[in-house]
């Protein structure tokens, strides 16, 4: 049976980069679910570099690199880091959602009062 193509389903898979974070940090839970204090597997450590080199190309091949997808996959990445323990690249991470969350003219708040800095806490 085909699935019929969305616009959304379209636009995430040329952000290939936001699905490889999203796995890596699925994948992790998994793992930790099953045996926890376990070192990552091939697989999270896969997605995770895939996901920051196409990262890494969209931001140095586009004018305007910052946008949502950028920033939420930049956040699965910060998360990922902090759960394995990385607190340098997990810094690096938070700086560069703050500046991209500046860039892209966010309020400081979302509706319901949820804050961005205490998102950026992570």
């Amino acid at each position: 049976m085909c699935q019929k193509s969305t616009p959304s389903s379209w636009k995430l898979s040329k952000n290939e980069y936001f699905l490889d974070a999203g796995l890596s940090v699925i994948q992790l839970l998994y793992e930790h679910a099953r045996a926890p204090r376990s070192q990552p597997s091939l697989q999270i450590l896969r997605h995770k570099g895939n996901a920051m080199e196409k990262l890494r190309e969209k931001i140095s091949s586009t004018t305007s690199a910052v946008d949502n997808v950028t920033i939420f996959t930049t956040i699965f990445l910060a998360a990922l880091e902090k759960a394995l323990r990385n607190s340098v690249a997990h810094d690096v991470h938070k700086r560069n959602i703050v500046a991209a969350i500046s860039h892209q003219g966010w309020s400081k708040s979302l509706r319901g009062g949820v804050s961005l800095t205490g998102c950026v806490r992570l």
